[in-house]
């Protein structure tokens, strides 16, 4: 009887190494596929904030870098949705003799979400009218939303201005 209970209980202990050798294998290699899966993400986030901070600088280039304003709002319009339309021309543009430079920027992100990023763009603005040039140093507030697949601008508010 006791070479039939040693027998059972070796047999168990064995059966239980062997299920826990499995579950230690299970583990490592969900661990594995856990971090890769992690990697994917931050790789994909990193491929989205750079998608954004590509169309804000090409956004704040087409909005500061005009000859006219009828230029600008033309090169602006397929960067801005709908309300933002509205908000970076809400009055009709005109043909006047006006032009602008995008002299330098500087852009700070804050991501919201996987759709919705802002950014603080600290610009450098050169405009010249009749033949005068000014400089203009502005912090202008941009947001970015995913609209079909494209990021576009949907508002756009200078925050402070100087001289």
């Amino acid at each position: 009887m006791k070479y039939l209970l040693n027998v059972v209980c070796i047999v168990l202990v064995l059966v239980m190494g062997f299920f826990m050798i499995q579950d230690k294998q299970e583990i490592k290699s969900l661990k594995n596929d856990l971090s890769e899966v992690q990697k994917q993400n931050t790789d994909l986030e990193e491929q989205i904030s750079v998608e954004a901070q590509q169309t804000n600088d090409a956004f704040l280039r087409s909005f500061f870098t005009y000859d006219s304003t009828n230029e600008q709002k033309k090169q602006c319009k397929k960067m801005l949705t709908d309300e933002g339309m509205d908000i970076a021309f809400p009055y009709p543009t005109s043909d006047a003799k006006v032009s602008s430079e995008l002299a330098s920027s500087e852009m700070y992100e804050k991501k919201v979400s996987n759709d919705r990023t802002l950014f603080l763009n600290d610009v450098q603005v050169k405009n010249t009218y009749a033949g005068t040039t000014s400089s203009l140093h502005m912090i202008v507030r941009t947001e970015l939303v995913k609209e079909k697949k494209e990021w576009k601008v949907n508002n756009i508010s200078i925050v402070a201005s100087y001289m």
